[in-house]
């Protein structure tokens, strides 16, 4: 009687626990239980909880209304889910309001108080350096420069330095018509370090301890006519320059003369900037913008990331045209040396269909997130916004799913800080909040993880600055030379093809091949090369293995994966049956393998991931929390809805 007694018990207490087990997986609260223990407890209570650190910031241009207190703050953190807030005083008598000033402090007080992050923004709209004309107030000696040249004058009349105004960005874009300081001037810098940031580290005090980083948004080298903004909104922004008509429209080139003076003993050849196609201006080309692009990357960039890691806090922000290859020339001199003088370099995302990732996101993307890699940082920051959706025909702001899967794309590329110009007021803080959830549990996995990449896509800026010839008419590729054309083709071609082929990659120049092959401890890496570009010997002689796109002989997605399983001595991971619409992201966090993978198509899909040395045992969907144990295998079957992202952790 006894020993039936005794059996009865265990068998009911049996049947109990695997009852109690099966009603956990059905109600996903079995996360921390028995099935997962090797998972880090950390990982999964922040996928449970993401905290602030993994959540998005919302952009908040001064204007706080009455949400300075804790008690109102909350609505951010509560409400809407968010982890911080990008503020400036505003511009109301702007930098000189000593009531808005006040206010601001109480917000960064009662924003530490309840565990809201704080980043500032750096300018009175854009683009900074401006701070809202305060740095050319009394310093018309500070403003930008061009030279610009008259081709129908045959001396040396035809060459003038004039500032640069008239038909720049400074005097069409969406914020403020402004007249704009040169960042090739360091006292330019100086000031508006002067009038913006140490204004910020006076009135916060022991508050500006808090401060995580600045953000300074699209400065420029300005003298290029990169396009007007829509006539019916140009009308309508604010003009603090009135625009001079008289102005002749001539090409231009960005001048200063502390540029003069980097000449050294051999001064520029000032018609080679603007024209000749012999080897002697090609080479004047390239020695002119190598120039210009260090001394942009010194004067302002690292300058403000100086005064930052003295202040303890990060610089960041983005830059002008991250996707536009033939634009990188004129406003930046080179994209990737700028964008590694940030702390955390970042990209301006307009438009939240993800889609764009295999159009033009990846550009805009993997250049910081490049620039981060080669830094050997982790940090990666997006300006993410629906002002595409908003400026079509529609007008409608974009739906939650495809806002989900435009942040999960980024995240693919590296992104881990995202702050929000996504209106709470187009929709519900509800759907703000289920969106600021998703973005916490990708960041809860990922942002302290790393991307896995081995691949290089060469940027051929050392012969983009050797072909660009500025033009007087808005800047375009077709405005540039056929080799020129032809390098950007090859180079977008052979990116794209490896964003539809799941193939993670790095952008890199000459600089970035040297520090990568030291950072990753690797020589022998396989480097995509575009058309009509040459690799120098110094490059040759790092060991990298050079992959040509050839016009006789094109590299197509077949013989591009090839090529590098050759190269790397190994399999890459593949989606099977092949679709362009997967996104594709490989990452390491405490010897364990992730995998990250979005279906940005509208349509659904099913496959398979054929990872030949990983086995992937838990599936994560960051839309619902979900979380599932899958077979031990080296083919994780996919099953993914439109705009569907899944996260696969090897124990």
């Amino acid at each position: 009687m006894q020993k039936r007694m005794t059996f009865g018990l265990v068998k009911i207490i049996f049947v109990s626990v695997i009852f109690t087990l099966l009603l956990l997986f059905r109600e996903g609260t079995f996360l921390t239980g028995l099935v997962f223990a090797d998972t880090p407890k950390s990982w999964l209570d922040e996928w449970n909880a993401p905290t602030a650190k993994n959540r998005p910031l919302q952009i908040i241009h001064g204007w706080f209304g009455n949400r300075t207190t804790p008690e109102k703050l909350r609505y951010f953190k509560d409400d809407c889910g968010l982890g911080g807030l990008v503020i400036n005083v505003p511009s109301n008598n702007y930098l000189r309001n000593e009531i808005e000033w006040q206010r601001l402090v109480e917000v960064v007080r009662s924003a530490k108080e309840i565990g809201l992050r704080i980043w500032i923004y750096d300018e009175d709209g854009y683009p900074s350096l401006t701070a809202g004309g305060r740095v050319l107030e009394g310093h018309p000696e500070l403003e930008s420069q061009a030279l610009v040249y008259d081709a129908t004058k045959n001396d040396d009349t035809a060459f003038s330095v004039r500032p640069a105004y008239e038909y720049t960005h400074a005097a069409s874009n969406y914020s403020t018509l402004r007249r704009y300081p040169n960042p090739l001037n360091p006292n330019a810098t100086k000031r508006f370090i002067d009038v913006t940031h140490e204004q910020y580290k006076k009135y916060l005090g022991n508050l500006h301890d808090y401060v995580e980083a600045y953000f300074t948004d699209e400065p420029s080298l300005n003298a290029v006519n990169i396009g007007t903004i829509p006539d019916e909104v140009q009308k309508t922004i604010k003009i603090a320059d009135p625009i001079d008509p008289n102005v002749p429209l001539l090409p231009m080139v960005a001048w200063s003369d502390e540029l003069v003076a980097a000449s050294g003993d051999v001064p520029f050849h000032k018609k080679s900037l603007f024209t000749g196609d012999t080897d002697a201006d090609k080479n004047e080309r390239q020695r002119f913008w190598n120039i210009v692009a260090k001394l942009n990357a010194q004067f302002y960039y690292q300058a403000i990331r100086d005064w930052c890691r003295a202040n303890h806090v990060a610089s960041s922000g983005h830059t002008l045209h991250e996707e536009t290859l033939e634009a990188h020339v004129p406003l930046d001199g080179n994209k990737l040396s700028v964008l590694r003088m940030m702390d955390i370099p970042g990209l301006d995302m307009l438009n939240s269909d993800p889609r764009v990732v295999a159009w033009v996101g990846w550009k805009a993307a993997g250049f910081p997130a490049s620039a981060a890699a080669l830094n050997g940082t982790r940090f990666v920051f997006t300006e993410i916004s629906d002002f595409s959706q908003k400026m079509s025909g529609n007008k409608k702001p974009a739906d939650l799913v495809s806002m989900q899967a435009a942040a999960a794309w980024q995240a693919i590329w590296g992104v881990t800080e995202f702050t929000l110009y996504y209106r709470i007021d187009d929709r519900s803080p509800a759907i703000h909040k289920e969106y600021c959830d998703y973005v916490g549990r990708l960041n809860a996995v990922l942002r302290d993880a790393k991307p896995i990449r081995f691949v290089l896509l060469y940027y051929p800026i050392a012969d983009l600055q050797r072909e660009y010839k500025p033009t007087a008419e808005p800047l375009n590729r077709k405005t540039q030379s056929r080799p020129m054309q032809e390098i950007i083709q090859s180079f977008n071609r052979i990116g794209e093809m490896l964003v539809r082929n799941q193939i993670p990659f790095m952008i890199v120049d000459d600089q970035g091949i040297e520090d990568w092959c030291r950072i990753s401890q690797r020589t022998e890496l396989p480097l995509l090369v575009p058309q009509n570009v040459r690799i120098t010997q110094d490059v040759k002689n790092l060991g990298v293995r050079e992959i040509v796109d050839v016009a006789e002989n094109p590299l197509t997605p077949k013989n591009i994966e090839q090529h590098i399983e050759t190269t790397l001595n190994s399999e890459l991971e593949k989606i099977v049956p092949k679709n362009d619409w997967i996104s594709f992201g490989q990452f390491e966090r405490d010897g364990r393998t992730i995998y990250v993978i979005l279906n940005t198509g509208t349509e659904p899909y099913q496959g398979n991931l054929k990872c030949p040395k990983i086995h992937a045992r838990l599936q994560l969907n960051p839309a619902n929390a979900e979380i599932k144990e899958i077979q031990e295998t080296n083919s994780i079957p996919l099953t993914l809805a439109p705009f569907q992202t899944l996260i696969f952790i090897e124990q």
